[in-house]
């Protein structure tokens, strides 16, 4: 056969080769692992090119001028907040901002993004800055397509309102949550806290007072270095000034042992937050999680001494009052009494 036969009998072939793979049926096509070649890329990754031309754009963005105007600082996540609103209300106060912090011990993306709890939340609270804190209970997890669609379902409850989202403070490796948070977010929105060297709690997981202080201290750093979006003034404090509006979210059903939450009642450096567990709804029974209590937390740790509020019985610590004001009253009579009575003998 001479060769130019040669060629068109393997071109006549593979035309009718590929013709005949067309019409096979996807569930056969899939098996031969012919139709995804060329295309791995789109199909691992998952993103749509608009999103990667907007981290690239987020990426190269100039720095942004320093806002000095007061903001309406919120705060909202899993039991990692506390640690980040014990340090975060020094510099608030420091530097004339208001601070709210929200916490919903064992939460997660997934419980953030299908209540209404944090649409309530931005209206109560009107901030012009959110620091969200979420993913420590998410740091095993492999179901990254979910995670990212409740990251992106949660920032688009955020609406236009500038927010910094705080990576979770790794104890171990993740399955990918900091990368997917971070495409999601976008770089000069996205804190990545794994790395990080904390002091921790005797869990393992929770950074101490001193970790919190620290993680905050980086986290500020990076705000005001630059690589930040909308960053704001936050001169570092002289004093210690904790002063600021506390707020918990019903609380979860009891998780596996590897997640972070709840944090252990045992302050080790700073007799901090009293949490009355007692108090609270668990999230499963609600579909709107409302704030279970409320306290403004003060940097002077007003039960230091080991001393709790009767929050459970308000009715007894009343009458308790009532008494003692009633006995003051009685002893003031009788001194009364008694000092008048030398007056009228000398009087007859």
């Amino acid at each position: 056969m001479k060769p130019t036969l040669q060629l068109i009998s393997i071109f006549v072939i593979a035309l009718v080769y590929f013709i005949g793979y067309s019409m096979v049926p996807d569930s056969v096509a899939d098996a031969l692992h012919l139709k995804q070649i060329g295309q791995p890329s789109i199909a691992v990754a998952g993103e749509k090119s608009d999103d990667i031309e907007a981290a690239a754009e987020d990426d190269n963005a100039p720095a942004e001028a320093v806002d000095t105007t007061k903001q309406r600082l919120l705060i909202f996540g899993d039991s990692m907040t506390q640690l980040l609103a014990l340090r975060l209300s020094d510099y608030a106060n420091k530097n004339g901002h208001t601070l709210t912090c929200v916490t919903w011990n064992g939460s997660g993306t997934k419980q953030w993004s299908e209540t209404d709890t944090l649409v309530r939340y931005m209206r109560s609270v009107n901030p012009t800055h959110v620091f969200i804190c979420l993913g420590s209970n998410e740091l095993y997890s492999a179901d990254l397509k979910n995670i990212r669609r409740r990251a992106e379902a949660i920032i688009q409850k955020v609406g236009k309102v500038p927010y910094t989202w705080v990576g979770p403070p790794n104890w171990a490796e993740d399955k990918g949550i900091n990368t997917v948070l971070e495409q999601v977010a976008g770089k000069r929105h996205f804190f990545l806290s794994k790395g990080l060297k904390l002091p921790r709690q005797k869990d393992g997981r929770h950074p101490t007072y001193h970790g919190g202080v620290v993680w905050t201290d980086y986290l500020v750093s990076w705000l005001k270095s630059g690589k930040a979006a909308h960053p704001f003034l936050l001169e570092k404090p002289e004093k210690r000034n904790a002063h600021y509006r506390q707020l918990f979210v019903g609380k979860t059903p009891k998780t596996s042992a590897h997640r972070a939450d709840p944090l252990p009642a045992q302050a080790e450096e700073e007799p901090s937050l009293i949490l009355d567990d007692n108090s609270a709804t668990p999230a499963s029974d609600v579909h709107t999680a409302k704030p279970q209590a409320e306290t403004q937390h003060h940097a002077t740790a007003e039960h230091t001494d080991g001393a709790k509020p009767n929050a459970k019985n308000p009715a007894k610590t009343d009458a308790a009052k009532t008494s003692a004001k009633t006995d003051a009253a009685k002893s003031a009579a009788k001194a009364e009494a008694h000092a008048k009575a030398p007056a009228a003998d000398n009087a007859q």
